[in-house]
């Protein structure tokens, strides 16, 4: 009887299969993304790629937020099954949002600050397949992750530095010439950004996890955190805002959520931090 018990219960394992499945479909769209501003003829197929891989994505999504709500036993937290899956998600929905941009403003050729932003996108793709690779030995492999996510912020950085160079370029060639191709090439830097930006959250909530495996966090810190991953679900949300208000609060959401995680994982009193969040205070 108990060989039916243990064939019938959901196995864990397959979390993992599916955070891997998920990966390749974001490496496959950062390649096809890539590919896209190669320019010319190259635009329309990849644009389907893209479209293509985001729904495999957003497949594997939903298999794993059934399986969260299925399984006996996860592998971690259920919470942070969630969150992880749906911040490799919103790196692919964004690479989808700048494809959809391109074809929308019919853009067929691009600087070379934007072919090199879209190099950061793979490359921050690739770092986020090794990394998931490494969450079935997340306690050994916490320096490895950990470097993973340094090298995703250093990325990022550069594609911020990038996008500043590009964009003061564009208005100075653009601007006054032609304010539409200023406004059209503006919206393209954006949507890049945005996709490295989505990787840099990825990486913090992937040092999130290995923080909560190698530190040994007490059940009520690690809800803490939960807690605190709510401003960046917020920020996420607001963000996302077709109005320039509701934006710049999601930025300012987003900005509060990094500091506040900082400072809890890097606190010399983890089991008993209080956050100063600005308005008001998260208390454990």
């Amino acid at each position: 009887m108990m060989r039916w018990f243990h064939a019938l219960m959901p196995k864990e394992e397959r979390f993992f299969d599916l955070f891997a499945r998920h990966s390749q479909a974001v490496l496959a769209g950062a390649e096809a993304l890539r590919a896209m501003l190669e320019g010319g003829a190259a635009v329309q197929p990849n644009y389907q790629i893209v479209m293509d891989r985001e729904q495999d994505a957003d497949d594997v999504t939903r298999e794993v937020l059934i399986a969260v709500r299925r399984t006996f036993i996860t592998p971690f937290d259920r919470g942070n099954i969630r969150d992880l899956i749906t911040s490799m998600d919103n790196s692919i929905d964004q690479m989808q949002k700048t494809a959809k941009g391109v074809v929308l403003f019919d853009v067929t050729e691009f600087t070379p600050q934007m072919k090199e932003m879209a190099d950061a996108i793979v490359k921050c793709a690739h770092l986020v397949q090794e990394g998931v690779q490494l969450l079935r030995s997340i306690s050994s492999e916490a320096v490895h992750i950990s470097t993973l996510t340094e090298r995703i912020s250093q990325l990022e950085g550069r594609a911020d530095e990038l996008h500043d160079i590009g964009l003061r370029e564009l208005f100075q060639t653009k601007a006054k010439t032609d304010p539409i191709a200023f406004f059209v090439g503006n919206e393209v830097y954006d949507h890049l950004e945005k996709v490295v930006d989505r990787f840099e959250w990825l990486g913090r909530n992937e040092s999130y996890y290995r923080s909560i495996k190698s530190k040994g966090l007490k059940p009520g810190v690690e809800a803490q955190l939960n807690l605190v991953s709510r401003l960046r679900d917020l920020g996420t949300s607001f963000s996302r805002s077709e109005y320039p208000s509701l934006v710049k609060i999601g930025n300012t959401y987003l900005k509060l959520y990094g500091e506040c995680l900082d400072a809890l994982l890097n606190s010399a009193q983890l089991d008993a931090v209080k956050l100063d969040c600005g308005e008001g205070e998260l208390i454990q």
